[in-house]
């Protein structure tokens, strides 16, 4: 019988410590969600505008307009995007990968403990 009651207690604390955890990942996510959304809206006009700007250019006309409308959103000019694109393509798979995997790590939230 009171082995039942010990499994019991033990129950309930784990239920109102997985019902905290959750509150804290939720509390922890749905900001990001939000976030998210509304720069995928922002990006998604972005593109529409530029599709729109782009639609009866010629393929050298189309390059040089998406270039500066992403320098425009960048703030900065357009020999520069050009510079990084460039060099964006002579990397190899792997050495992009590693670049977003650090990027990822850097930009992650430090919890103060």
């Amino acid at each position: 019988m009171f082995g039942k009651i010990k499994e019991y207690f033990t129950y309930r604390k784990n239920l109102k410590m997985i019902k905290r955890e959750l509150t804290e990942v939720a509390a922890n996510t749905l900001p990001l969600i939000s976030t998210t959304t509304s720069n995928a809206l922002d990006f998604v006009n972005f593109l529409t505008h530029v599709a729109d700007e782009c639609n009866k250019l010629s393929e050298e006309e189309l390059i040089s307009t998406i270039i500066r409308e992403i320098a425009d959103k960048l703030e900065t000019d357009e020999t520069r995007i050009y510079e990084i694109l460039q060099y964006i393509s002579t990397l190899s798979k792997e050495d992009m990968r590693k670049i977003v995997i650090h990027a990822q790590v850097e930009t992650l939230p430090t919890k103060d403990m």
